[in-house]
């Protein structure tokens, strides 16, 4: 159920010393010093003190604040736990009793309460899969609408349709049209930061145009706004693509596994939990994690991009596009890199999953295009010369030693982060994109 809290604000106190002189709308009081003790609307603190006096609510109702993520509120209901996502006055709430909850709030404050239609710029519906299953989903479409319209407007253009966000083989580092000037350069901007938002909200086939446009911020030219307007011409007649939330367990190939014996290298290497998490309930989940890096795309430095797509059962639920912060001399260096930037990420997310109390099923099953990197880091025998890989090298290798991951190999055209390390054409857009978005 979603909730919105009515002049949220007011139900706090400022700690400002703050007053006004009464004008004549204050009646007979006019003229009158009149000290301020709510956080009004407008206040450098108001915000804070909003979030301290909903903390405090909150804690009445017995939820506790997740020590990941100090916006997402956790309450233990016996077999499972019930959440609250909280983002600044707008509500989120999980459970299988959700107007328990609401009754609760509305208690404390005026709320308005319903099932979730619109959230955050994001549509959230439930819809039917292919087998007839009801899953909840989530899309950017009115957001993307209100955006092209405004778009639309200001260009006095319309946006064309295009099949993938950026044409095959595009390089902007290599474009030399003219500088944008003045508001242009601001506009520009605008387009970056609207975006972004739509990947925030699920279109993660977006990731790296906008990664890849973004970087000419400061200086755009006329050629990289052309190619922004182009992304918005593929996300207006693709603006129903929905990131449906998945529980089914995901569908994995591994082949034959074989276990090796890593005591010796790296002896006593296990995952650590968090001492304080709270105890695993409800549905298990498993994740799976896919890597890719583009080798020295970039023409003007050299510097490879890394993607990382991480997956909770059938769910996507990150993504991760950026070009590398060193130039590796080989195809095997920037893998291994990008393979090192997915461990990570896989660590981090498993740390957030075990302080909501869920339960993970097993290591972090992950995908590599690489044969060298995937076999390298999967046999203890296998060893590595060159010094300045040796932190990404050992790092993979730890995890893969403490059982946090397990490495598998993945044919190029099979990987779905292929999409956030190149610039495709809609034949090989098309096939990965809808492995993600339906």
């Amino acid at each position: 159920m979603a909730v919105d809290i009515g002049n949220a604000y007011l139900h706090a106190y400022t700690k400002e010393k703050l007053y006004t002189i009464a004008g004549p709308e204050f009646g007979e009081l006019e003229g009158r010093i009149l000290i301020i003790v709510k956080a009004l609307y407008g206040l450098k603190t108001s915000m804070s003190r909003w979030h301290e006096a909903l903390s405090d609510k909150l804690r009445l109702l017995n939820f506790k604040s997740c020590k990941a993520d100090p916006d997402l509120w956790i309450r233990d209901a016996g077999n499972h736990y019930e959440y609250i996502a909280v983002y600044s006055d707008d509500l989120l709430v999980f459970s299988k009793h959700p107007s328990v909850i609401l009754q609760g709030l509305s208690a404390m404050f005026p709320i308005k309460g319903g099932k979730p239609e619109f959230y955050l710029g994001g549509d959230v519906e439930a819809v039917k899969d292919e087998d007839g299953v009801f899953h909840y989903a989530c899309s950017a479409k009115t957001y993307i609408k209100n955006v092209c319209d405004k778009i639309e407007k200001l260009y006095e253009t319309s946006l064309r349709n295009h099949g993938s966000p950026l044409p095959d083989g595009y390089h902007p580092e290599i474009d030399t049209s003219p500088l944008l000037v003045g508001s242009e350069v601001s506009k520009y901007r605008m387009l970056i930061g609207s975006l972004n938002w739509a990947i925030t909200l699920g279109r993660f086939d977006v990731h790296y145009a906008a990664s890849t446009m973004g970087r000419y911020q400061i200086a755009p030219r006329e050629g990289h706004l052309e190619h922004v307007l182009r992304i918005f011409g593929y996300l207006k007649h693709h603006r129903k693509r929905r990131l449906f939330f998945d529980s089914s367990e995901r569908e994995v190939a591994v082949g034959d596994e074989i276990e090796h014996n890593w005591s010796e290298l790296y002896e006593g290497a296990k995952e650590e939990y968090p001492p304080d998490m709270p105890v695993p309930k409800g549905k298990p989940v498993k994740m799976t994690t896919m890597f890719d890096a583009n080798h020295a795309h970039d023409l003007d430095t050299r510097r490879s991009v890394s993607g990382v797509l991480l997956f909770l059962n059938n769910t996507p639920v990150q993504s991760y596009c950026k070009r590398q912060g060193t130039v590796e001399s080989s195809t095997y260096g920037s893998e291994l890199v990008v393979a090192r930037i997915a461990v990570e990420l896989t660590m981090g997310l498993r740390y957030r999953l075990r302080m909501m109390g869920v339960p993970i099923v097993g290591a972090t099953v992950t995908y590599g295009d690489n044969m060298s990197v995937i076999t390298n880091c999967s046999l203890p025998s296998s060893g590595l010369k060159k010094k300045h890989q040796a932190i990404a090298y050992h790092k993979v290798r730890e995890a893969v030693a403490a059982g946090i991951i397990r490495l598998f190999h993945v044919p190029s055209k099979s990987n779905l982060a292929d999409i956030l390390t190149k610039p495709l054409g809609p034949i090989k857009h098309y096939p990965l994109v809808k492995e993600i978005l339906h």
